[in-house]
C-alpha cells in the first residue's frame, strides 16, 4: 500500500470516529444534570471530538496542499483553492487545539486541587437576555478579577460581598463558590 493510500485511509478513518463522536456532541448526556459543574464535564467529554476534528482539519489541509493543479484551472484559481484553504484549515485546526484540547489537557490535574481565590467587593451582574452572568471583585493583592459563570452558579449561590472561588488557572472557570 502506497503513502498516498495510508494517508486517504487514516483521514478516512479519523473522519469516521470524529463523525461517532459528534453524536455525543448533539446528544449531550449532561444537559439534564442541574449543576454548575455540567459545564466543565460537557468540556471534557468532547475532548476527544475536538482532537480528532484538529487532526481531521490538518490531514484535509496537507491533502490539499499536496493536491496537483488541474489541467484547466488557472494557476491564481489552484493557489485561492489549494494553498490559501490549506493554511486556512491549518490554522483552525492550530487554534481550535490550543484553546478546545490542550488547555483543558493541561488543567486535568486541578480539577481535582483547583486553585483558590478569595474577592471581596464582589459585584454580581446579569443579563438574561444574553444569557451573561458574570461576577467581579478584588482579591488581597487589589487585583480586580472578572469572571463569567454558569447560569445556575448565578442562581444557587448566596449573593455575598465576600466569597471564595476555587477556579481551574488557565482557563479561569470557576468550579465552585462559597460565601464567607
Amino acid at each position: 500500500m502506497n503513502t498516498s493510500k495510508r494517508y486517504r485511509l487514516l483521514m478516512w478513518f479519523s473522519i469516521g470516529i470524529t463523525s461517532v463522536s459528534l453524536i455525543l456532541y448533539g446528544i449531550d448526556p449532561f444537559s439534564l444534570l442541574d449543576t454548575p459543574q455540567r459545564g466543565i464535564y460537557t468540556r471534557y467529554l468532547f475532548l476527544p471530538f475536538f482532537l480528532l476534528f484538529c487532526l481531521d482539519a490538518i490531514i484535509l489541509a496537507w491533502f490539499l496542499w499536496k493536491r496537483p493543479k488541474p489541467i484547466e484551472w488557472t494557476r491564481p484559481k489552484w493557489i485561492f483553492y489549494c494553498r490559501i484553504s490549506s493554511v486556512i484549515l491549518t490554522g483552525t485546526g492550530i487554534i481550535l487545539f490550543i484553546y478546545r484540547v490542550l488547555i483543558p489537557a493541561i488543567e486535568i490535574p486541578y480539577l481535582f486541587s483547583a486553585q483558590t481565590l478569595n474577592l471581596d467587593h464582589v459585584q454580581w451582574t446579569s443579563d438574561v437576555s444574553s444569557m451573561t452572568f458574570c461576577l467581579s471583585g478584588t482579591d488581597s493583592q487589589g487585583k480586580q478579577h472578572i469572571f463569567a459563570l454558569d447560569p445556575l452558579f448565578f442562581a444557587d449561590t448566596k449573593k455575598s460581598d465576600t466569597i471564595q472561588l476555587q477556579i481551574l488557572p488557565y482557563s479561569h472557570t470557576v468550579i465552585d463558590i462559597q460565601s464567607k
